[in-house]
């Protein structure tokens, strides 16, 4: 079957699907859906755990950080893993809060800035794909920058706990985030000294 990303995630198609020859298809709309979820939990189970292989054997499994997981390694991450929304404009995290999760983009952009009004300077612009929120994470420190989606956005965000249990279990996807944190600091810097966007860590 197929089409269960849109049913369990409560959101739009991400991809087309099209007959190459004459097919016949059993369809379960959303109320439907909903219905079985809840009067048959087990059936539920099944599919949930069908809907975490999808997502970790294709968007984690493409992914050049988290590719490099087990597919055991990248079903946990994917059962830990919550979705978020956020609307063009609107804030996702803010400079200073707590450093309680890190996040990566399933869809849209997002702006990566430091400061407020007209003393904010411009980090990042960061597209599907790209993670955030890793230096809070690593360092234990509030956040060092706000981030902004450009569009209708859709993230991935995996709680602080949880994203320290898989960077100590996974020693060289953990070497990789720490370079890619430490870019970004540099980064930070650089850009808060001469005003300009230098070397995003990507």
């Amino acid at each position: 079957f197929f089409g269960e990303f849109a049913l369990f995630e409560g959101g739009i198609r991400k991809a087309s699907v099209e007959s190459n020859e004459e097919t016949e298809l059993l369809e379960l709309d959303k109320p439907n859906f909903d219905r079985v979820v809840a009067e048959f939990p087990a059936a539920a189970g099944v599919l949930r755990m069908f809907y975490y292989a999808r997502l970790a054997d294709t968007f984690l499994a493409r992914h050049n950080l988290f590719g490099m997981l087990t597919r055991e390694g990248r079903w946990d991450m994917v059962r830990r893993m919550t979705l978020q929304r956020y609307n063009p404009n609107q804030p996702i995290l803010n400079e200073g809060d707590a450093g309680d999760a890190r996040y990566m983009i399933r869809s849209g952009n997002v702006r990566i800035y430091t400061g407020r009004d007209a003393d904010a300077i411009t980090l990042a612009d960061l597209p599907v794909g790209e993670m955030f929120g890793e230096i809070a994470v690593i360092n234990l420190q509030p956040r060092t920058a706000t981030v902004l989606a450009l569009s209708e956005v859709e993230v991935y965000r995996l709680d602080r706990e949880s994203a320290r249990k898989l960077l100590s279990e996974n020693k060289e996807l953990a070497t990789k985030v720490k370079e890619i944190a430490e870019a970004r600091v540099r980064s930070t810097i650089d850009a808060m000294i001469t005003g300009s966007v230098g070397n995003t860590g990507r």
